[in-house]
């Protein structure tokens, strides 16, 4: 079993999008002339120019009636006989382009023999639209799985729009894939306003697997907040309450990354667990996985197993979940490719 679903590996399919700026200079001109001495001039509606190119115009001018005349814009001339023209006009539009608030491309990593990776998405924030101006920072699965803190191999802070960027992360001696982590800023390791979580975003099985850029990739967050609803769902509080025991919390999602409803969960040897799904407004919980997806096991898990969903009609790859007090893996669960 390839272990690249480490605690839910992968993608959660967020596009992140950049809005070109729009140029405006483009117009045209067109003259037409008729028997008489009639002049028509036409101009070209402006193009727009995407990215930094204008488009190019196209105008149309008639004129007709009697005498001498001119016209601008729709182009009217008069005189005895009737005048057509036509013309194109190219125009130059200068749009900025970089759309907005592009992640700055990371510089070419050190040629030092090391394995390097270069990391960028978004945080989804679960229960809440805000994800910006929180705490990221990659960091190993299995220390982040067994070390009262796991270190951060790049802190950063998501800027307005809640993306991350992390370039020429040193993965040499991590095994077997990297973990984004999202927490508050500052990183407070469980008080606060977040739950620490973490969310795989690649993984391998051998050395050769290591290289390539990850782009595009979801972290998870939990607001604390958000834990007096799965409490409640649970049955949970006191000593007892999810953050304080350990729980694993996940996403069932398709080929395309988006969540699946009407799929359970369960381990692969069989082990039995009590699961909860919650619904999509986190008011109570469901048979099985709502539109969100999500699904939960109330309980401690120390070591990483693995689960599986099933679904009438899918088949779902195994992905490996475990969970840690204070702390919250988060681990997707993809449809088998």
């Amino acid at each position: 079993m390839s272990i690249k679903r480490l605690l839910g590996i992968g993608l959660f399919g967020l596009a992140l999008v950049a809005f070109p700026a729009c140029g405006d200079d483009d117009d045209g001109k067109t003259t037409g002339e008729g028997e008489g001495e009639g002049e028509g001039e036409g101009e070209g509606a402006e193009g727009e120019g995407a990215e930094g190119e204008g488009a190019e115009g196209e105008g149309e001018g008639e004129g007709e009636g009697e005498g001498e005349g001119e016209g601008e814009g729709e182009g009217e001339g008069e005189g005895e006989g009737e005048g057509e023209g036509e013309g194109e006009g190219e125009g130059e539009g200068e749009g900025e382009g970089e759309g907005e608030g592009a992640l700055p491309a990371c510089a070419a990593c050190p040629s030092d023999g090391k394995v390097y990776l270069n990391i960028s998405g978004a945080v989804k924030v679960l229960g809440m639209e805000s994800n910006a101006g929180l705490f990221v920072s990659p960091i190993a699965p299995l220390e982040a799985l067994f070390a009262p803190t796991p270190t951060a191999l790049q802190p950063a802070v998501t800027d307005a729009l809640g993306r991350y960027n992390f370039c020429c992360v040193d993965v040499t001696d991590i095994e077997p894939g990297i973990v984004v982590l999202v927490d508050d800023n500052p990183r407070d390791d469980a008080a606060g306003a977040f739950l620490p979580t973490g969310t795989g975003v690649k993984g391998w099985d051998t050395p050769e697997e290591k290289p390539g850029d990850v782009v595009d990739s979801t972290a998870i967050g939990v607001p604390n907040s958000l834990l007096v609803a799965l409490n409640a769902m649970a049955g949970k509080s006191g000593d007892q309450a999810l953050e304080k025991v350990g729980f694993i919390l996940g996403m069932v999602v398709d080929k395309n990354g988006l969540p699946v409803a009407g799929a359970t969960v369960e381990r692969v040897d069989g082990t039995p667990h009590t699961y909860i799904y919650p619904k999509a407004d986190f008011s109570g919980a469901d048979a099985s996985t709502s539109a969100t997806g999500l699904w939960m096991v109330p309980e401690a898990v120390l070591m990483p197993q693995e689960f599986i969903a099933v679904k009438a009609g899918m088949m779902f790859s195994p992905a490996k979940a475990a969970s840690k007090v204070g702390f919250s893996y988060f681990g997707f669960i993809f449809e088998a490719e």
